[in-house]
C-alpha cells in the first residue's frame, strides 16, 4: 500500500510538472525573444488558472513595451531631425536656462562667434554682448523672459573670439514647465553683420543718387534759364535803362530847384529884415525863374518819373523774384500751391523769349490747390512752354487752360508748332532724347518734368499730330479737404 501509495503521488507530480513546466518554458523564450529585440514575442496559454493569468500579463507588459519603444524610436527620429535642422540651417540655435546661461547651442556658433559649443555652454548669454548692449539689454532680456514675452527681430551686438563686432538677429520664444513656470528661453540668431554693412552701402549709393539727381535736376533748370540769358538781360535792361534816363532828368529837376531855393532863401532874408524895395525886386526874379524853368511843368514832370521808376523797379523786382524761384536748389518744400499764381511768373520769366514767337491764350479754371514743391512745379511749366515756343517756327499761339478732371488739378498746354511724329512721340520722356538741334537741348527737360510729376503721384500726358502742333496735359493729385483757390 505504502507503494502503490508513493508510485500514484510521482505519477500525479509527473503530470503536475508537466503542466507547470510547458507554460513556463513558454515564457521563457518569449522572454528571449524580447530580450533580444523582437517586441513582437507574445505567449498563448490554454489553461485558466493562475499561469495563464501570468501568461497574460506578460502580453500586456510585452505590448506596452512595444508601445514605449516605438515612442523612444520616434523621440529619438524627431531629435535627429532637429539636430539635423538645426546644424543646417545656418543659423546659430541655441537655449539657456531661467539664469540665462547656455544649456544648448548648435555647431553654428562656432561660425558666427568663432568659439566651441562646450567653450560656450554654461556662459550666460550676455557674457558674449558688446559692453554697451550687455549694459542695454541684460535687464530688458530678463524683464521679458519673466513675463514670457517673445523676442522678435532684436538687434543686438556680440563680439567674436578675435575681436570683431558681430551683428545678430535675435528671436527667441520662452520654454515653460508643466505648472507654466518659465525655466529658460529657446531661439535663434541669424548673423546679419554682412547685410548691414550692404544695406549701408545702398543707403550711401541712395544717398549719393539723390545728391547727382537734385543736381541734374538743378542743371536741367540752370540750362533752361540759361537759353532765356537774353531775353531775361533784356527784360531787366528796359526798366533799368529808363530808370538811369529819369534820374538823369531827375537830377536836372533838382537841380532848377536848388536854383530857386537860392533866391527863395535870399527872400525870405529880405522880408525878415523888411527891405520892402529889395523884396519886391526878387519876388519879380522868382517870378521871372518860375516862367523861364517851366517849373510847374517840372514839379509834374517829376512826379511821373517817380511813378514811371517805381513801375521799372517793381518790374525788375517781380523777375528777380521769379528767377529765384526757379534757381533755388535743395531739398523740397512741400506745401500748398498755386499752379495759376506759378505759372504766371514762369510766363513772366519767359515774356521776352514769348513775345515775338506766340500769342499767349489763357483759360484759368480757378483750381484747388495741390500740395507740391512750388519750385519743382515752376521747373515742369517752365521746360513745357520753352518746348513749346520752340516748336513755333515763325508766329504761334500757345494755350494754356486749367481745370479740374476727377481728383486732379490739371494744366493743358497746347502750341501750333510743327508737332512730334509717331515714331518719336512715345520716346519723349526718354533721358536724353530730343529732335533739337545740337546746343538747343539736354534731351533731359521732358524726363525730369515726368519724374517730378510722377513723384507727386500725378501724371503728364502728351499729343501731337505733324503740321498741327502737341498738347501736354500734366495732372496734379488734389490732396484731401483741399481748400478752394477763392478761400485763400
Amino acid at each position: 500500500t505504502t507503494l502503490f501509495r508513493s508510485v500514484f503521488m510521482l505519477i500525479v507530480a509527473s503530470f503536475f510538472a508537466q503542466g507547470l513546466l510547458g507554460p513556463i518554458k513558454l515564457l521563457a523564450r518569449a522572454s528571449q525573444k524580447i530580450a533580444s529585440g523582437d517586441l513582437s514575442a507574445r505567449v498563448a496559454i490554454p489553461t485558466n488558472d493562475e499561469i495563464s493569468d501570468l501568461g497574460h500579463a506578460f502580453n500586456e507588459m510585452a505590448k506596452s513595451l512595444q508601445k514605449t519603444m516605438v515612442s523612444l524610436d520616434v523621440l529619438e527620429k524627431e531629435q535627429k531631425r532637429f539636430s539635423d535642422v538645426a546644424e543646417s540651417s545656418g543659423e546659430w540655435i541655441w537655449e539657456i536656462d531661467s539664469h540665462g546661461r547656455y544649456i544648448y547651442v548648435s555647431d553654428m556658433v562656432e561660425k558666427v562667434l568663432g568659439y566651441k559649443k562646450e567653450d560656450v555652454i554654461g556662459h550666460y548669454f550676455f557674457d558674449f554682448f558688446t559692453p554697451q548692449d550687455r549694459e542695454r539689454f541684460k535687464d530688458e532680456i530678463f524683464s521679458a523672459l519673466r513675463k514670457k514675452e517673445p523676442l522678435k527681430g532684436f538687434i543686438n551686438h556680440h563680439v567674436h573670439k578675435y575681436g570683431k563686432e558681430i551683428v545678430l538677429e535675435t528671436t527667441a520664444l520662452a520654454i515653460e514647465d508643466e505648472n507654466g513656470a518659465v525655466v529658460g528661453y529657446r531661439g535663434v540668431n541669424r548673423d546679419i553683420t554682412e547685410m548691414r554693412k550692404a544695406q549701408e552701402a545702398i543707403r550711401k549709393i541712395n544717398e549719393d543718387l539723390k545728391s547727382a539727381q537734385e543736381q541734374l535736376f538743378h542743371s536741367e533748370k540752370l540750362a533752361a534759364i540759361g537759353q532765356l540769358a537774353a531775353g531775361v538781360a533784356h527784360e531787366i535792361n528796359n526798366p533799368l535803362g529808363f530808370i538811369g534816363t529819369n534820374l538823369e532828368v531827375f537830377k536836372q529837376h533838382v537841380q532848377v530847384f536848388v536854383n530857386m531855393q537860392k533866391i527863395v532863401e535870399s527872400l525870405l532874408d529880405d522880408f525878415n529884415e523888411k527891405n520892402q524895395a529889395s523884396l519886391h525886386s526878387k519876388i519879380e526874379i522868382l517870378k521871372e525863374f518860375i516862367d523861364s524853368h517851366n517849373v510847374f511843368y517840372i514839379l509834374k514832370d517829376v512826379q511821373d518819373i517817380l511813378n514811371e521808376s517805381k513801375e521799372g523797379v517793381d518790374r525788375i523786382k517781380k523777375i528777380v523774384a521769379d528767377l529765384r524761384t526757379f534757381s533755388r536748389s535743395g531739398a523740397d518744400e512741400i506745401d500748398f500751391v498755386n499752379i495759376e499764381e506759378v505759372m504766371e511768373s514762369v510766363l513772366n520769366v519767359l515774356y521776352n523769349e514769348l513775345k515775338y514767337k506766340a500769342e499767349i491764350e489763357k483759360n484759368y479754371g480757378f483750381v484747388p490747390l495741390i500740395r507740391a514743391d512750388k519750385e519743382r512745379v515752376g521747373q515742369v511749366f517752365l521746360n513745357l512752354i520753352l518746348n513749346a515756343a520752340q516748336a513755333i517756327e515763325d508766329k504761334g499761339v500757345i494755350r494754356i487752360r486749367t481745370f479740374q478732371q476727377d481728383l486732379f488739378a490739371c494744366v493743358e498746354i497746347s502750341d501750333t508748332g510743327e508737332g512730334i511724329s509717331k515714331e518719336n512721340i512715345h520716346k519723349v520722356f526718354e533721358p536724353f532724347f530730343t529732335t533739337k538741334p545740337v546746343g538747343k537741348g539736354t534731351g533731359l527737360g521732358l524726363s525730369i518734368c515726368y519724374e517730378i510729376i510722377h513723384k507727386l503721384g500725378g501724371d503728364i500726358k502728351v499729343e501731337s499730330f505733324v503740321g498741327h502742333g502737341t498738347t501736354f496735359t500734366v495732372l496734379f493729385p488734389i490732396p484731401p479737404r483741399t481748400k478752394d483757390k477763392s478761400e485763400t
